[in-house]
């Protein structure tokens, strides 16, 4: 056996093979275009791996023709044409045409349009002159705005408080001036009783620069000064307050020392609970909490309170339910 002659004949094998495998990429569709071959998709398939400019794949066992046939198998999805010069320009020379007709196309219909706007603004105007009537023209008296009344104002606010008790109760200063040498309340009915919270907001502030001085807010289902409640500041002590009947009964006082201006005007709210029996006081941002020890069904009366004192306050914000 000449095996040198078999050694000639396997390498004439892969000359031929490799160049018709060359062949098969310069003349990727048979007209001699540049293509764009990705070798990494063929050296994946292969077994191999890389991109699309750099790839390889080791064979092991396999005959160069059966290789040449699975790379000529690929070749469809690998080889992809590249466009020629002349080509890209035809497409971009054809974009520009088609832009310049379309432009010479919405020219053309604005121009109709005007046009057609000129003529109907022209037969409008002939027949509005054919059938324009003129009206009368009737001059009315102006109707004179009636100014509020401050006085009249004030007086439905002092209308309000229905029930004094042991307190002279003035318009001054925020709204309300409050006076009393003991303990004296202004208190207000509701427009509906309130069965399951109620809640009141005013600003206060005092009106002597020394002795006693304080205010509070008072909520309650009577005017009985032992059935209500109390909640403000003690201003000359220093310190928020809730109050549970009349004053002196230390066993139902709650306080909270806080530092405050004494002459600055404090802004006080309350809000009751009446499922919950919980009582909230807020003073200035400061809470101060409670629980609500009468056994109350309802609320009726809110209002004011004072003790050998004057003080002042806005009128009352009241909500409830």
């Amino acid at each position: 056996m000449n095996t040198h002659g078999n050694k000639a004949f396997e390498s004439n094998t892969y000359d031929s093979e490799v160049r018709r495998l060359r062949g098969h990429f310069n003349n990727c569709d048979g007209y001699r275009k540049i293509c764009e071959t990705n070798a990494g998709l063929v050296a994946r398939e292969l077994g191999g791996g890389g991109h699309s400019r750099a790839a390889a794949a080791m064979i092991v066992g396999g005959r160069l023709p059966d290789v040449a046939r699975r790379v000529r198998a690929l070749l469809p999805r690998a080889v992809k044409p590249t466009l020629r010069v002349a080509e890209v320009i035809g497409e971009k020379v054809d974009a520009l045409r088609q832009s310049r007709v379309g432009r010479r196309e919405v020219e053309e219909d604005r121009r109709l349009g005007e046009v057609a706007a000129r003529e109907r603004e022209e037969v409008v105007e002939v027949q509005r002159h054919e059938v324009e009537e003129y009206e009368p023209l009737v001059i009315a008296p102006p109707v004179a705005e009636i100014p509020k009344s401050q006085r009249l104002a004030k007086e439905r606010q002092r209308m309000e408080i229905r029930a004094r008790l042991g307190a002279e109760v003035r318009d001054e200063g925020l709204g309300y001036l409050i006076a009393s040498g003991g303990s004296g309340y202004a208190l207000q009915k509701l427009p509906q009783t309130c069965f399951e919270r109620v809640s009141a907001s005013c600003r206060m502030r005092t009106r002597l620069a020394e002795g006693t001085r304080n205010g509070m807010l008072c909520f309650g289902p009577a005017t009985d000064p032992a059935s209500l409640v109390k909640a403000g500041v003690y201003i000359g002590a220093g310190e928020l307050v809730i109050q549970h009947g009349g004053f002196g009964e230390e066993e139902a006082l709650i306080r909270l020392p806080v530092d405050f201006e004494k002459e600055q005007v404090f802004k006080v709210s309350f809000e009751a609970n009446l499922r919950t029996k919980r009582l909230r006081l807020v003073v200035d941002g400061v809470e101060l909490l409670s629980a609500l020890r009468k056994d109350w069904s309802a609320v009726s009366y809110v209002g004011y309170t004072v003790t050998g004192t004057e003080t002042e306050f806005s009128t009352l914000g009241v909500r409830g339910g």
